[in-house]
């Protein structure tokens, strides 16, 4: 069993690791869907490397520095709402602490804003949805402990907490949004059990729609689809939550891999033991590979063409970088052509 304290340094770890890659938003704002803003508007795709926002065309695939975010160690959870950039940053430098806020500027780099402490920021129906934080600073450290899931205004203002944070509970790490619900994983200390679950903002109430011994994380979220990892203590089992009707479906996979992020029913996901990425369809229920000898560790979606990717370097070209890099931010479109690295850096 973890310890508080040991529990609590571990999320900051975990935090601070996850505000390196770009989260994948969910699709465009409609008012037929009510679903969650995304990283694009028109042709332009925003994501991250570090503290550093840049901007890619889907059509060309070429990419722009938009700015970087002074003294931030890094910036995800990009979203783009009616002509700004909502995100979190992280301004602890390193990934034994966090010290995150909530924060917008307009999409062309001016008008820098931080709005609140928090993380995990989702733009839904005019208003910020994001998890509320407390900075706690120690001896030795400084965290954020995570309140509850939080909602504001598009400019900082009336935040509410809409659930609290339970004793001996952990996370939520992120959350993600559509039909009117909030969806999100967590972890109890006391039972050592893990849920997935769904607040329903409307009713002002949430429903457990899974409970298991197993770990649970969520990967991805669009109009019809709640994209989860699991596993049975030896394989990693893809998961596949559909809204409306409720329905699962899964996939047991060869060995434990790494989730990219899923659009439309299909769930991408890398190995490390074959060190290529594929596609689970859930409907379908097949898997098909989209690139050989490159791991996809996360999508940022496009509207269409190209779109966002981080990768893991091969061996042979880490080692001709001068075992500078390790990782990559890439384009490519969704059937795995048209691949290009974008900028290579490095995280281990």
């Amino acid at each position: 069993m973890k310890k508080v304290g040991q529990v609590k340094r571990w999320l900051c770890i975990v935090l601070a690791v996850m505000m390196l890659l770009p989260v994948i938003p969910a699709v465009q704002v409609q008012a037929a869907e009510r679903t969650a803003a995304p990283a694009y508007h028109g042709n332009s795709t925003y994501y991250a490397v570090y503290g550093t926002i840049f901007r890619l065309d889907a059509k060309s695939g070429t990419a722009k520095k938009v700015r970087e975010i002074k003294q931030a160690f890094t910036v995800s959870d990009i979203s783009y709402y009616n002509g700004y950039l909502y995100f979190a940053a992280n301004f602890y430098y390193g990934t034994d602490g966090s010290n995150g806020y909530v924060c917008r500027m307009k999409a062309d780099g001016t008008g820098f804003q931080k709005l609140a402490r928090g993380y995990s920021p989702v733009i839904y129906d005019q208003k910020i949805y994001y998890i509320k934080t407390k900075h706690v600073v120690s001896p030795d450290n400084e965290y954020d402990d995570p309140i509850g899931i939080a909602s504001m205004s598009l400019t900082g203002k009336n935040s509410k907490v809409l659930e609290k944070i339970a004793k001996n509970a952990y996370g939520p790490w992120s959350i993600a949004m559509a039909d009117g619900k909030i969806f999100y994983t967590m972890w109890t200390e006391a039972r050592g059990e893990n849920f997935f679950k769904a607040y329903d903002i409307k009713k002002g109430t949430s429903e457990t729609v899974i409970r298991s011994s197993n770990s649970l994380e969520l990967s991805d979220c669009d109009s019809s689809y709640v994209y989860l990892c699991t596993e049975d203590g030896k394989k990693s089992i893809a998961l596949v939550y559909e809204i409306k009707t409720g329905k699962q479906y899964k996939k047991t996979l060869p060995d434990y891999v790494t989730m990219a992020g899923g659009r439309d029913g299909i769930l991408y996901f890398s190995r490390y033991e074959t060190n290529a990425t594929y596609a689970y369809n859930a409907k379908k229920g097949s898997v098909t590979t989209v690139l050989k000898n490159r791991r996809v560790e996360d999508i940022t979606f496009s509207k269409s063409g190209y779109q966002v990717v981080r990768t893991v370097l091969t061996q042979k070209e880490f080692e001709a970088s001068g075992y500078k890099y390790d990782m990559a931010m890439a384009r490519m479109k969704l059937d795995g052509s048209g691949y290009k690295t974008l900028k290579k850096y490095y995280v281990s």
